[in-house]
């Protein structure tokens, strides 16, 4: 049986809003179960929610014409899935898949775009979200170009690590290839360094940290840049207090 999103798993932009737009917001958010590998907008598609993930981690993948794809960003706790709604755009160019099963928040679009009229903090939020989002998709173009399969991974670990609260998910070396946009045998030799380091396990596609310091010194820069960019944009220690009720 599944735990509901508990209080300390609150999206982080749901956290940061002052109690009186938080509780306007709470009538429209529901908490909902997103299966890993399942797609959650397609390309072109006219969006009809967005999601505020607490637990679930999603990918944005831009697929070519031969069937091959990359993921360009990742998005979990820290933020939302349709951020690009805020900015006028209801439809995306890439395919956005959950990559890590958990639960998010769902809000249907004509509520959020109501709300992000009406609600001052929460508007201002999201844009500052969207300006975050668009430095960390530059940050991630340039670590694909410039660092090694071993560090990209180490720094994918880590974001991913900050996003699901228990220090252990599932992924197989198809999908890691995917997010890293490498083939399989390259991400088989770097998971196996990672792990003869001591630094995580990986069996039966399930990867537990094991070392998180070491894995943080294993990483490139771009893991604490991206960090250091959502303090600045998004400071993590402002906070309201979590939904209550059914959602919590």
């Amino acid at each position: 049986m599944r735990e509901s999103p508990r209080p300390h798993q609150t999206n982080r932009l749901l956290r940061m809003l002052p109690p009186d737009e938080l509780k306007k917001l709470e009538p429209h958010l529901s908490a909902v179960w997103l299966e890993a590998n399942q797609t959650v907008y397609e390309v072109e598609v006219a969006l009809r929610e967005v999601y505020f993930p607490v637990g679930a981690v999603c990918s944005n993948i831009i697929v070519m014409e031969d069937g091959a794809g990359a993921e360009t960003n990742s998005i979990g706790a820290e933020g939302m899935v349709g951020a690009h709604a805020a900015l006028g755009s209801y439809t995306i160019g890439a395919k956005l898949i959950c990559q890590i099963a958990g639960y998010a928040y769902r809000m249907p679009l004509a509520e959020f775009t109501r709300y992000l009229a009406s609600l001052p903090i929460f508007r201002d939020l999201l844009a500052r979200y969207n300006v975050t989002l668009l430095q960390v998709v530059s940050q991630t173009a340039a670590c694909n170009r410039l660092h090694h399969a071993n560090q990209r991974l180490a720094r994918w670990l880590l974001m991913t690590d900050d996003r699901v609260f228990n220090g252990s998910f599932k992924m197989t070396h198809e999908f890691l290839s995917l997010m890293l946009g490498v083939n399989r045998p390259a991400v088989t030799v770097a998971a196996t360094e990672l792990q003869d380091a001591g630094l995580i396990s990986y069996t039966r596609g399930v990867v537990r940290i094991i070392d998180r310091k070491g894995l943080e010194a294993a990483s490139c820069e771009c893991y604490r840049i991206v960090t250091h960019l959502f303090e600045i944009l998004l400071p993590n220690g402002v906070s309201a207090p979590p939904i209550r009720g059914r959602l919590a």
